[in-house]
């Protein structure tokens, strides 16, 4: 007899644990949305990181996402914040890009501005030079003034000084029109370098959802039972004890 009542007793603790490990199929149902919702972000993080490494002018999405977009409201604004991003980045990258060919095309319009006059400077000094050779034997002969030899001196070193000046100075603005197409080259190389890390985690975080995904349909469809066997067993026998 106790044994019996032992039975009965051990069988209903069994059973509560059983009720307690069911698995409700709203609830798989409901798990599945959530999956399917991170799978969902993961894509279309995905397609925007490569529209944008391509230079798309807009994220070309898989099709899946646009299939289901159209039957869940819930892709529809993931979609929607996944354009909202792609372009709040592209408008990033325009202004810094815009930023650094503004001073791009402002310097080497300031190389063009100081050529013209270094140019100008060094005609003016070989005509100076010249003008001084021819007037040599004149001076000789003490029939040029000292006071215009000594301006036509005087402007030959200072045209050679404005000279040295000029040269100086388009070197450091050629040296800036270098740095700043090289700092156009690797915004786009490190930006590359940053999408391609985060793609490679993205598909691997995708990868680890679709096992999820799979078991999640398979148990709501009822092609695996959700509780262990050996509980099952019990109920039964408490059943037949019955």
């Amino acid at each position: 007899m106790w044994a019996v009542v032992s039975t009965l007793l051990l069988l209903g603790t069994l059973s509560a644990e059983v009720r307690s490990a069911e698995v409700d199929p709203a609830d798989v149902v409901a798990g599945g949305a959530s999956v399917n919702n991170q799978r969902y972000r993961l894509q279309a993080r995905i397609d925007q990181l490569y529209s944008e490494a391509r230079g798309l002018p807009a994220i070309s999405f898989a099709p899946g996402l646009l299939s289901a977009a159209e039957v869940d409201p819930a892709v529809v604004e993931i979609l929607a914040e996944a354009r909202m991003q792609f372009e709040r980045r592209r408008e990033e990258v325009r202004q810094k890009q815009a930023q650094l060919r503004t001073r791009l095309q402002d310097s080497v319009a300031s190389i063009d501005g100081q050529q013209q006059l270094l140019n100008a400077n060094r005609r003016r000094l070989a005509m100076i030079r010249g003008k001084l050779k021819s007037l040599e034997p004149a001076i000789e002969k003490g029939l040029i003034g000292e006071n215009y030899i000594s301006a036509l001196s005087g402007e030959v070193e200072h045209l050679n000084d404005q000279c040295d000046a000029l040269e100086a100075g388009i070197g450091r603005i050629k040296r800036d029109v270098a740095e700043y197409a090289l700092a156009l080259s690797q915004q786009t190389s490190e930006r590359r370098k940053i999408v391609q890390v985060e793609l490679e985690s993205l598909k691997r975080q995708l990868a680890l959802l679709v096992p999820q995904r799979e078991e999640r349909e398979t148990i709501a469809s009822g092609e695996i039972e959700p509780v262990a066997s050996g509980l099952s067993a019990a109920v039964g026998l408490k059943r037949s004890l019955n």
